[in-house]
């Protein structure tokens, strides 16, 4: 598992356009009692998404993950990322998308 959320600058170098940085979005997807998809990130809190779908629900929290890193760095605030991950009491599942960040947005 890569311990930091920043992809390395050698993967990065191979899937990044020369302008973003990479990060991996990593999420738990579960249906909600109302039988809704939820997501929300494991390594970055508040960050969530939902959708009919769980693909649906997980795009949506990889777009809220883009948003959310540039509104921090935007605003010169450190980002508070979670070390590790504690599985919830939940059934649902995990995925995890590479996912570009414009380096203009990052300062």
């Amino acid at each position: 598992m890569i311990q930091t959320p920043e992809l390395s600058i050698a993967i990065s170098r191979k899937v990044v356009p020369d302008d973003s940085t990479a990060y991996e979005c990593r999420g738990f997807v579960y249906r909600d009692e109302d039988d809704r998809c939820c997501a929300y990130a494991t390594r970055l809190p508040g960050v969530y998404g939902e959708g009919d779908t769980k693909e649906q629900a997980f795009n949506d929290l990889c777009d809220a993950f883009v948003f959310a890193l540039e509104t921090y760095e935007e605003s010169g605030i450190r980002i508070p990322w979670r070390d590790g991950f504690r599985r919830p009491d939940l059934t649902g599942n995990e995925y995890w998308a590479v996912v570009h960040v414009k380096k203009t947005a990052l300062g």
